[in-house]
Order: C-alpha cells, then structure tokens, then sequence
C-alpha cells in the first residue's frame, strides 16, 4: 500500500500513446543521426551514397515533425527562402517549356538536393541532441575528407597505384574522388572555411582547438594542391575576411603566419606557383582566353534571349552556335560544352535575366539568414562558429562563382546543403535561443 497523498509509480507514468509516440521519436532520432552522419561521411566520397543518406535523413525529419505538437514551423524568414527558391524552380520548369527542350535534365530532381536544408531547420528534437548530432557529422566530414587528402599526397609521394580504376591524385593535381580538380578544390575550400571558422570562433577545449588547427592545415593544403586557381582567389580574399571578423590583431597575424606558408610551398612546388601566376595571364593561358571568350558567348545568348534564356542546362546543346561566331579566332575545347565558367553568366544564360534574380536571391537570403543566426546563438558557441562558418563557405562560393560554375556542380552542393541544414538545425528555435 502507497501512502496516503503519495503517487503511485504506474499512475505517474505517461499515458500509454505518449509512451509509444516517444519510443517512436528516439528511433527516428536514432536514424537521423545515422543517416546525418552516413551523408557526412559519404559526401566526399561516392555521390550514390550521398542520395540514399540523404533520403533517410529526409524521411526521418518528416516523422520526428508529424509526430510533434510543433509540426512543420519553421524559422522566421524560412517562408520567404521557400517562396524564393519554388519560383526558382517553377522559373527554370518554364525556360524549358518556352525552348521547347526535349534533352534535359528535370529541375524538381535537382531541387530534392536541398530538400535537408527545409528538413532540419528548426527540427522539434532536444537542443543537447541536436548538437551531439551536428558535432559528430561535421567531424566525420573534417576527419573524412583529410584523411582523402593525405591518403592522396601519399599517392603523389611513392607513385602506388590504387587498386580502384580512380585515383585521388592525377595529372599533378589531388581530385578525390571528384574525377576532376576544380570540383575537388571547391569542396576542400568549403571545408577549409568551415574549420577555420571553428577554430576562430568556437571556444572548446583546447585539445579540440589542436584538432581543427590539423584539420585546417590539411584542408588549405589539399585546396591549393587540387591546382584549382578559381579557389585560390576566393581563398585569398574569403580568408582575411574571416580573420578580420575575429580581430585585426588576429587578422595581421593569421596573414603574417599564412603568407609565408603559401610562398615557401610555392616555391618548393614548382606547379602550384605556375598555377597561381597562370591566373594573371589574359593572353596566352588557353584556359584564361577561352573563359574570355565564354563570356562573350554568354553574353550573346542572354542579349538574344534576356527572359527566358536557352533554357535550363540546356547550355550545351546551344554554345556551338553561339560559339561559331569566334571559332576562327578561337578553337573551343570540349570544356566549352559544360558552361560559361561563371555561374553568374551561365544562370542568365541559360534562365534569362528572370532566373538569376531568382538565383540570387535565393543565396543570398540564405547569406542573410546564417549571419542573423549567427548573431542570435550566444558569443563562443558551437551553433555561432557553425553558422558564422555557414556564412563564409557563402561567401567564399559566390567569389568562386565568378570563375566557375561552382553552384551547379553536385558535389559541391551536396556539401553546402548539408552544412547549411546543419546550421539551421543545432541553432534553436528564434533569436532569443542560446544556441548551446
């Protein structure tokens, strides 16, 4: 017999549909962290693996907010990004219909990339659980991505031959698992950004802080090993913007510290100095003329078609007839047929002027977005270096942009979607949140 007043320990219980409803919620937690941490360790590794972390994930968030008396609310100004980012959609659906495209590559697949950014913001989920989710995802994308790099320095050093048809180190240049350089320095400057922001903004154990110093040092050396010069530019401005976000004394020093690291191993590195001197050279680099000469073709398709454009993706299918024009001042390489290197370009090129409205503003809502969070979560958190590191990979990419058509490469934002649903998910709930 319970004493008179006391409660019983079965009527203290909650009702039994709680009880089911909360079993349900830690198993769908229990799947997003995996699926999160499996997208994580996937992304700089084999884009088919990415696809089905990525479902997972997405599936997972929609049961956590069907089973939630929150539902589907999402932070302020998530309503304007969705809107901006349909009509984007719905935009680049029409610019295929108004071509009459019969080759293409649907737009509502492509859109299904960034599907975890809507997912995970403001997820209902414990902030403590939100954050030991983030921390152990975007460690595994860190640790994964480095251990690429040096297992592809490793390569160039003793000549082994993976046994794989792929090699992460080829033509001089370390490419990952990307196939290609430029898409390899793109995901390792996002990465290099990220983790230097981690290092400059999180105050953690300093155990920690030596960690995300290696990681750092490796991502930086494995973006200026890829060869990709687009990202050697928008390095050397994203990053003293960076440090000086910190303090000028940090910035003068990270600078004074820095510089002398890329010159010695310039020196030391014959082709990394050609490559970065290459970038100054307008008249006799071919890849430097024929971006020229790319911009023009641009620039006649958008004065031909300033609304709708050629078309969604529909770039290669046209720039040989724009091309023709210059084809006897310049012989075009099979390069050309991929997009006007400058995403800026190729987006009004191929979406009219309409499009890139769209575009833009879409990213840099998104800009926006990361920066009032940022500002929100408390000086010194996880959440603030997080989304001030969010911020800066914008930032750094939109620079890229103008050389490269970073924007549209799967790799590249598969890793910015995630980092981005990162950000919106361990930040809370509105601007009064601590952030943890």
């Amino acid at each position: 017999m319970f004493p008179k007043g006391n409660i019983s320990p079965a009527s203290s219980l909650p009702p039994w549909p709680a009880l089911v409803r909360g079993a349900k919620t830690g198993y769908m937690a229990n799947g997003l962290a995996a699926s999160l941490v499996l997208y994580a360790l996937a992304c700089p590794v084999s884009q088919s693996a990415v696809y089905v972390s990525l479902s997972f994930a997405i599936i997972s968030a929609f049961f956590l907010r069907a089973w939630s008396p929150e539902k589907f609310l999402f932070p302020e100004k998530f309503g304007l990004l969705l809107g901006i980012f349909s009509l984007f959609v719905a935009w680049q659906c029409i610019t295929l219909m108004a071509n009459r495209a019969t080759s293409f590559t649907p737009p509502l697949l492509r859109a299904c990339n960034f599907l975890p950014l809507f997912a995970l913001a403001r997820l209902p989920l414990d902030q403590k659980r939100k954050k030991e989710i983030t921390k152990i995802a975007v460690f595994t994308l860190f640790l994964t991505t480095s251990l690429v790099i040096f297992i592809a320095i490793f390569q160039d050093i003793t000549g082994i031959v993976l046994p794989n048809s792929h090699q992460l180190f080829s033509d001089g240049a370390i490419v990952g698992f990307f196939s290609h350089h430029l898409p390899a320095g793109g995901f390792f400057s996002t990465l290099a950004v990220l983790s230097v922001s981690f290092f400059l903004f999180w105050e953690t154990s300093s155990r920690l802080k030596t960690t995300l110093a290696l990681f750092s040092l490796i991502l930086l050396l494995g973006t200026v090993l890829s060869l990709s010069r687009t990202y050697f530019v928008s390095m050397a401005v994203t990053l003293p913007i960076i440090l000086l976000r910190k303090k000028f004394r940090i910035a003068f020093i990270g600078i004074t510290v820095i510089s002398p690291l890329i010159l010695l191993l310039s020196l030391s590195l014959p082709h990394v100095k050609g490559r970065a001197l290459s970038i100054l050279d307008l008249k006799k680099n071919p890849s430097n003329v024929e971006r020229l000469y790319l911009w023009r073709v641009a620039g006649d398709m958008i004065k031909d078609n300033p609304v709708v454009g050629v078309g969604f993706k529909q770039w290669g299918e046209r720039v040989s007839e724009y091309a023709a024009k210059y084809s006897s001042e310049w012989n075009f390489s099979e390069a050309s047929f991929h997009h006007a290197h400058d995403v800026y370009l190729t987006v009004a090129a191929e979406t009219g002027m309409v499009g890139l409205v769209f575009f833009l503003g879409f990213w840099l809502c998104l800009l926006f977005l990361t920066i009032r969070t940022a500002l929100a979560c408390r000086s010194g958190s996880f959440a603030r270096a997080l989304n001030l590191g969010a911020s800066y990979v914008l930032i750094n990419l939109l620079i890229g942009g103008v050389f490269e058509e970073n924007f549209g490469t799967l790799p590249i934002m598969h890793l910015v979607a995630l980092i981005l649903a990162l950000s919106f998910f361990v930040a809370g709930k509105e601007p009064e949140v601590s952030c943890g």
